[in-house]
């Protein structure tokens, strides 16, 4: 096990992205071609209570999608296809506590994206949310 370089967890965070969005475009069309089964039309009124439940659906995916991927040493989709697995600093998995934290730090991370690209770079290639929860990102040679 070695640390993964800053370009393989990029590229995994894409490939992540990219089934995310797969699976939230599954979900909005889910969500109106039911209300339209049921109502027939969409009325300005009806498009804030569908906004609001697609806000909630999407939140939801991204954080049983991060979380319950990483638990127990486990992998995202992105990172199984760069054999990339998140661990404890003591090779341990994580377990549901501290892979829900760390999915609840991303946006933070997201935001303060050079900060993160800094700390990666001085500290042993760990991002903020490594670094509040005591993980880090190693590639697993297969």
């Amino acid at each position: 096990m070695r640390k993964a370089s800053i370009l393989f967890r990029f590229f995994a965070f894409v490939v992540d992205i990219l089934v995310l969005f797969f699976f939230i475009s599954l979900l909005f069309a889910a969500i109106v071609t039911g209300y339209l089964l049921s109502s027939g039309s969409i009325l300005i009124p009806q498009i804030s209570l569908l906004t609001f439940i697609f806000a909630c659906g999407s939140l939801f995916t991204f954080i049983f999608y991060f979380t319950y991927l990483t638990m127990n040493g486990g992998a995202t989709v992105g990172k199984r296809f760069f054999q990339l697995r998140v661990l404890r600093q003591d090779g341990s998995g994580l377990n549901a506590g501290r892979a829900f934290m760390r999915t609840m730090i991303y946006p933070l991370s997201l935001t303060l994206w050079f900060v993160n690209v800094l700390s990666a770079l001085l500290l042993d290639g760990r991002m903020i949310h490594d670094i509040v929860v005591g993980s880090w990102v190693v590639r697993v040679e297969l």
